[in-house]
């Protein structure tokens, strides 16, 4: 591509609101066009780069086995692992055709929603695509955990060191055992938690803390107080001079006409999304003040004690607890001493509470901590899919299915936060826009260097390099600032001086001198310093 002849010029100035370096040189170097109602539209520098990452992906996949399709035209999919696993289940009638692997390049949603930040989360990703039908589930277990392994190395090969840790079921409502692949950013779009001690980590929506056993107090009898005014958690600790933990806190929801009632310690706070995955994948909708009154509830005052027609569940953090304050359902009193499975029984106990930082760690009861991740890849087994085939002995028999999703522009977002320097990206070899940045420079033998320029442009586009010509008519400085702005791997500059002494000037990206190169030798330079570049 020859610089004079693209539409898209660089930028001098980072964009109002851009908080990240590596965004802000995508921005910059027009990587990408982002702008309010035009969508996101990827230049050619970045779609070639995007070009790259889809290479790898591809390479990856059928090395697995992966067959490759091609969606066209609308598409009544959430997401495209959908279409790939109607395909699969149109299909797949014998043992002989399994396992299976399907997979696409596409964009698509997320079934979790993200805040948008940069690259990461917001909108549909495009990204890698692949479904599995194997013949067990230990068969696909095996998959999953030979597509984690062939993804991290990907991402490894590309300077990008993240973990896998366990998810929250995003492709699938109700999903089996999931992993994302995280990424650890401030501008990442996923909360994890993890521990320093022994090593857990999980997806926020995920994790599940280390609950100690119930204290060792005895059960004292339930006795009503007055509490005028004390409609929330925080009123109620104060009037009684106790502090949150000791209260209990009762959240309702109705799913599907019936009142669901959520029982917490009342320093906890319900995680929606574990609530939804606990449904099935239902959004749960809060009751409203009619729906808690037909049950017995008073809004302000309630709790699961004396209710009717209810489902209660109970989350781990109340039922270790003891001799806790709950609503009477009553206007203006509580009750002191509440006790759950004494005073009122739960359908269910089960995790919702969303964990805080600091909690303890189910593994070894250290503190967690909470980190900002962006995702860069998913794996899931997925449970409630699948298709009768005929095994050996012709009988019907159930196949089972796995999924992944290879976010590839959010890899792309965190190579630039990854990979630059005050200058500009600097990309890993095998995804950068070009091989090359070949620029000539102005002064005195112009013409000649010029003419040099041209013919070298031929020549790395007949021997098969990727080359950027910096052929405007600018200074010197400029043609540097971009070249350094874009990240390409090595800078031929041909200039007089250089000719005079015998080559061309080049410069790797990630090294701070230039050297003089014959022309006859620059194929051999190129092939060594672009296999030997680090990605670290």
């Amino acid at each position: 591509m020859r610089l004079s002849q693209m539409p898209f010029k660089t930028l001098r100035e980072t964009p109002a609101g851009v908080d990240f370096p590596g965004y802000a040189f995508l921005l910059r170097g027009r990587f990408l066009e982002e702008r309010p109602g035009r969508g996101r539209w990827w230049l050619p520098w970045g779609a070639e780069v995007l070009r790259r990452l889809e290479d790898l992906a591809r390479q990856g996949l059928v090395a697995l086995g992966g067959v490759e399709v091609l969606p066209r035209g609308e598409r009544a999919w959430s997401a495209p692992w959908q279409g790939l696993a109607a395909l699969a289940a149109a299909e797949i009638r014998s043992y002989r055709q399994l396992p299976t692997l399907l997979f696409t390049l596409a964009a698509g949603g997320q079934d979790l929603p993200a805040p948008r930040r940069g690259l990461f989360g917001g909108p549909p990703a495009f990204g890698a695509w692949a479904f599995a039908a194997l013949r067990t589930a230990e068969g696909r277990d095996r998959f999953l955990a030979g597509l984690r392994e062939e993804w991290e190395r990907l991402l490894t090969r590309l300077g990008l060191h993240g973990r896998w840790v366990e998810a929250a079921g995003g492709m699938a409502n109700g999903g089996g055992a999931a992993w994302l692949l995280a990424w650890a950013h401030p501008a990442g779009e996923r909360e994890v938690v993890e521990c320093q001690a022994c090593g857990y980590a999980a997806e926020r929506a995920a994790a599940v803390p280390g609950w100690p056993e119930a204290p060792d107090e005895p059960l004292e009898p339930v006795q009503p107080v007055a509490t005028p005014g004390a409609t929330t958690i925080a009123d109620l600790a104060a009037f009684l001079h106790l502090p949150p933990s000791r209260t209990l806190k009762a959240v309702f929801y109705t799913v599907e006409g019936r009142v669901l009632c959520l029982v917490l310690r009342g320093d906890r706070t319900v995680d929606e999304a574990k609530v939804a995955r606990l449904l099935g994948g239902q959004v749960p909708r809060p009751s409203a003040e009619e729906e808690l009154a037909q049950v017995g509830a008073v809004a302000g005052y309630a709790s699961p004690v004396g209710l009717r027609g209810v489902t209660v569940w109970a989350d781990p953090s109340a039922m270790r607890a003891r001799n806790l304050v709950a609503g009477a359902n009553r206007e203006g009193f509580h009750l002191l001493h509440v006790n759950p499975g004494r005073d009122f029984q739960p359908d269910r106990v089960v995790d919702f509470a969303r964990v805080e930082e600091g909690d303890p760690c189910p593994h070894c009861g250290e503190a967690l901590r909470l980190v900002q991740a962006a995702e860069l890849a998913r794996v899931e087994a997925l449970e409630r899919v699948g298709s009768p085939y005929l095994d050996e002995e012709g009988k019907e028999a159930q196949w089972a299915a796995g999924a992944g999703h290879l976010n590839l522009e959010a890899i792309l977002g965190a190579m630039a936060e990854q990979h630059h320097d005050a200058e500009g990206l600097c990309w890993p070899a095998e995804v950068a826009p070009a091989d090359v940045y070949l620029l000539t420079l102005g002064g005195p033998g112009a013409e000649e260097a010029e003419g040099v320029a041209d013919d070298l442009y031929r020549w790395l586009r007949e021997e098969g390099w990727r080359a950027i010509y910096d052929d405007r008519p600018e200074r010197a400085g400029v043609k540097f600032k971009d070249a350094d702005l874009l990240g390409v791997p090595v800078r031929v500059t041909v200039a007089r001086r250089g000719l005079e002494a015998g080559g061309v000037e080049v410069k790797a990206r990630w090294e701070g001198d230039t050297r003089l190169v014959p022309r006859d030798g620059l194929g051999g330079y190129l092939a060594e310093v672009l296999r030997g570049k680090p990605n670290t």
